[in-house]
């Protein structure tokens, strides 16, 4: 704007800003000064990264420790015993092994004797017998005597014999055959329990591969819904995220505020016009614009005043 006076005067002047001028104006700048003060710069102290989700914890925690270990473990360790089983070698039994004495009739040697003894009997009963016989025909004491004794006691003693020997030999083949039965057992529950243990090693292996298939499928499982959890926890997170930038936003708004308001403070302080009272000795009191001067420099200190303040904080 250009200045108007309406006199002129060659007399020295005292130029002033108008009393109200210089109020407005100090109100303005103390009205910034005091926003300023009031709302010192803070940096911001909430939280603007959203950290894992309790979802995502747990998807970490079925991916990095998702309990595989003791199912493979079995796995090996049967894998393991299978691999390392070595047949059982089976020796035949012989009787050199066996104690025969033990499958013996234990009333064996009694027999014996009571059949000794009944052949004893029957011995005397027919020596008596040819005595008698003798004596009646006339031949007792002779040689014929002597022959016919002699031939009896032979037939007696060949049967005892052959008695005690058929018994003997009967209880050695019956103690054989017992044993012989014993050892045949004893081979066939060898056998059975090779093979049994041989079903059992490969029942092992049936068994270790079973479980390596299962802990696969499980591990499978447990990475599927660990994807799944993660996948959730993302978009929990992502939800989380957002509430955190907004809240940043809105403290961005608040500083802005306060700026925006310092702002208007500032456009009303620029709008107020100054107004200059000069006088002059001897001349009437003219009163002049002069906006672009001593109002520039008070304006320029309230903006320093707002720089001072700093900045939007980031």
């Amino acid at each position: 704007m250009s200045s108007k006076k309406t006199t002129k005067s060659s007399q020295s002047t005292d130029s002033t800003i108008d009393p109200y001028s210089r109020s407005r104006i100090d109100q303005g700048t103390d009205n910034v000064r005091g926003m300023l003060e009031g709302n010192p710069y803070q940096p911001y102290q909430g939280e603007r990264v959203a950290g894992l989700t309790g979802t995502q914890q747990e998807a970490r925690g079925m991916v990095g420790g998702s309990g595989q270990d003791d199912i493979f473990t079995e796995a090996v360790e049967r894998a393991r015993l299978a691999g390392g089983y070595e047949p059982e070698k089976i020796a035949a039994r012989t009787f050199a092994d066996v104690d025969l004495s033990a499958y013996q009739n234990p009333y064996e040697d009694a027999v014996v004797q009571q059949t000794l003894q009944d052949i004893s009997r029957e011995k005397q009963v027919a020596l008596n017998r040819t005595a008698g016989a003798l004596t009646q025909s006339g031949a007792f004491g002779g040689d014929r005597e002597a022959i016919i004794q002699a031939e009896n006691q032979k037939n007696f003693d060949d049967r005892a014999a052959r008695e005690v020997a058929n018994l003997r030999a009967s209880g050695f083949d019956r103690a054989t055959s017992l044993a012989a039965d014993d050892l045949g057992r004893g081979e066939r529950a060898d056998q059975t329990n090779a093979s049994l243990a041989m079903q059992n090693e490969q029942n092992n292996l049936q068994v270790a591969n079973l479980l390596a298939s299962l802990g696969l499928s499980r591990e499978e499982s447990n990475r599927a819904e660990a994807g799944l959890l993660a996948q959730l926890g993302s978009e929990e997170r992502s939800i989380n995220q957002a509430g955190l930038d907004a809240q940043y936003e809105e403290r961005l708004r608040e500083q802005e505020d306060l700026y925006r308001r310092i702002a208007i403070e500032m456009g009303l302080i620029s709008g107020t016009p100054v107004l200059v009272d000069s006088e002059s000795q001897g001349q009437s009191v003219t009163k002049m614009s002069d906006p672009l001067g001593t109002a520039g420099a008070i304006l320029g200190g309230a903006g320093s005043i707002a720089s001072a303040a700093g900045g939007v904080p980031s």
